[in-house]
């Protein structure tokens, strides 16, 4: 009968003790991940300070890439939010899109843990940019609410990704030969200031791939 009345006693021993045992584990884990999470988010953000140092230590952003060699290839598309109005009378229309152009710059290229730097439009002013503009622009407005709408991306082989909203008022210049129902083409046509010294392609671009790009960048 001794025996009988200690087992329970034992089963109950190590129940209390298992619990006890989750509950102290639970509370080590909790006073433990804070720490650690702000350690790894230190070490994070001193990775990401010395990179850019590096990256713009003795950069002078008046040169363009490869100065004094061949030309700059800049890789230009466009996605178009919204189209319109059409004005008929001025002969214009304007739109709303996503410029981006995409460039190499072997200066800032970096060896380190983070793959793409994603920066703000302060970082824009520091690096060397392409002086793209629209030929048959009249007016161009950069969107600035509530902070300038651009992204800017790095990568590790030197890839840049420079990507700003815009709204474009543009000429189309129309033959109103069958008016209201004529079929119009209004082109947009952009250049750089630099001449031959930088070379604008322009890509087709889907909304399906810009969808794409984008969740990978």
């Amino acid at each position: 009968m001794v025996s009988a009345k200690k087992v329970p006693a034992i089963a109950l021993s190590a129940g209390v003790s298992f619990a006890l045992l989750r509950f102290l584990c639970l509370a080590v884990c909790l006073n433990e991940s804070p720490g650690q999470n702000q350690k790894e988010e230190k070490l994070c953000t001193e990775n990401f300070t010395r990179i850019l140092d590096s990256l713009l230590d003795g950069y002078d952003n008046r040169l363009r890439p490869g100065f004094g060699g061949p030309v700059t290839e800049v890789k230009t598309d466009i996605y178009v939010t919204s189209f319109g109005p059409v004005s008929d009378v001025e002969m214009e229309y304007t739109m709303d899109v996503f410029f981006r152009q995409t460039w190499i710059d072997k200066r800032l290229k970096y060896d380190g843990p983070i793959e793409i730097l994603r920066l703000n439009n302060m970082m824009v002013t520091k690096v060397w940019t392409p002086d793209t503009f629209f030929r048959n622009g009249k007016k161009s407005v950069s969107h600035n609410m509530t902070a300038p709408n651009k992204l800017f991306r790095i990568m590790r082989n030197g890839t840049i990704l420079y990507t700003m909203r815009l709204t474009i008022s543009a000429e189309c210049p129309m033959r109103l030969v069958d008016f209201p129902m004529d079929g119009h083409a209004c082109p947009l046509k952009f250049g750089s200031s630099s001449g031959k010294e930088i070379f604008l392609l322009n890509e087709t671009l889907t909304k399906k791939k810009w969808n794409s790009i984008n969740a990978d960048q």
